[in-house]
């Protein structure tokens, strides 16, 4: 696509630069989940609106749950692809939220994989979306300094412009997205069958944000899915462009990409973007 063009060579710095989350392995796990995603050069190229509405709003999908399989086993992706995983939060599992009799119980709440299927599509989304941020945010006023490579290294007007992954963050963004691809037809949405959003619902701790034990001092989260977001560069623009997220705010201190694909939506794509995220008791 044209806009994945048009940030090429953001992203090549990023590689060379070894800025990119699990440039050394797929593992979402490897750098502790904070690979300092990001920008690129310090000039980086212009940023131009690809935007073409509000398509790809999620709609109502389905909610009866598919016959259950081991949460744990490799899965073909629908694609023809084998994709491994394991769900390290269940709505049963460590922390039971839900009885084991019930049919959503074992689905996922926050997912690790070592999958580049999956890591690798996260990894440039993010990348993207702080391509977008150096842009808009700039060098700002006010101190900063450039490290090597030319990259924005906080202080003064360059705090919180390139945000890296929390990777509990990331595993909980990710389960959503593997839980509804897997075992509900339909769209993506941003509410789960058992009625938690990121942030309300469901029962005690609401929402699933707390019910992974994440805790943050304000966040934003947008969920987008279907065969008109088959990439990286589709998906961060329609993020970017959303309004949801402010994608270009300075507020936010950390973000979590998660992605999953085959089955009916083909591409499962979402966002969070928080402030100062921390793991709670």
């Amino acid at each position: 696509m044209a806009s994945g063009k048009r940030w090429g060579s953001v992203v090549l710095a990023l590689v060379a630069a070894g800025l990119m989350n699990g440039s050394s392995c797929s593992d979402d796990d490897s750098k502790s989940g904070s690979g300092g995603v990001g920008g690129g050069v310090f000039t980086p190229l212009q940023w131009n609106n690809q935007a073409s509405g509000p398509n790809g709003t999620a709609g109502a999908g389905g909610s009866s749950p598919l016959q259950w399989v081991d949460p744990n086993t490799p899965v073909n992706s629908g694609g023809g692809g084998v994709i491994s995983s394991q769900d390290e939060r269940t709505w049963y599992f460590p922390d039971q939220y839900l009885p084991q009799a019930d049919p959503e119980s074992p689905h996922p709440l926050s997912t690790h994989t070592a999958s580049g299927t999956i890591t690798n599509p996260e990894d440039l989304c993010a990348s993207f979306i702080n391509a977008y941020r150096q842009q808009v945010l700039g060098v700002g006023a006010g101190g900063g300094f450039l490290g090597g490579g030319g990259f924005p290294i906080g202080g003064g007007g360059f705090q919180n412009v390139l945000l890296p992954m929390h990777l509990n963050i990331r595993k909980s963004v990710r389960a959503h997205c593997k839980h509804i691809a897997i075992y509900h037809a339909g769209p993506l949405t941003i509410n789960s069958p058992s009625t938690d959003t990121f942030f309300t619902g469901g029962v005690a701790p609401a929402g699933r944000t707390a019910k992974c034990k994440i805790a943050t001092q304000g966040a934003a989260a947008a969920v987008i899915s279907g065969p008109n977001y088959p990439d990286a560069s589709s998906a961060s623009n329609w993020f970017i462009n959303n309004g949801v997220l402010q994608a270009g705010s300075q507020q936010w201190t950390h973000l979590g990409v998660g992605y999953w694909t085959g089955f009916s939506e083909q591409y499962y794509w979402s966002c969070m973007m928080a402030t100062n995220p921390a793991l709670v008791p």
